[in-house]
């Protein structure tokens, strides 16, 4: 099956690392959030367990146990900054059987949530 994946850009009156800053608090209070980069204009981060997504099943697992990537991109502007969230499922190998719609919902909460964040 083909990767999910949600993604917006919108525009906030902050500088871009703390823009970024507020988007990385957000994903530390709601899932298991390991950065991987973490800079004024791009934060990475990985969320959920491969573990829990194998051995329990996705379609029994929380949302937040969910494997994702979520990248946001910051660049400035001449009012604050530009940010572009993009969340995309990080299963890997292996059908998204039963577990596809709780994905896209969980996909669109972090975008919606890290756009409330960083506005």
């Amino acid at each position: 099956m083909a990767t999910l994946s949600r993604s917006a850009t919108f525009v906030t009156s902050d500088p871009p690392a703390d823009a970024v800053e507020r988007c990385r608090a957000w994903l530390a209070q709601r899932a298991s959030a390991e950065v991987v980069t973490h800079e004024p204009g791009h934060l990475e981060v990985v969320s959920g367990s491969q573990i829990k997504l194998r051995l329990i099943g996705g379609a029994f697992v929380a949302p937040t146990s969910l494997p994702v990537r979520t990248i946001v991109d910051a660049t400035a502007t001449t009012t604050g900054s530009e940010l572009t969230v993009t969340a995309t499922d990080s299963v890997g190998f292996g059908p998204k059987t039963g577990m596809k719609k709780k994905y896209e919902r969980w996909l669109e909460e972090i975008v919606s949530g890290l756009r409330a964040a960083g506005v």
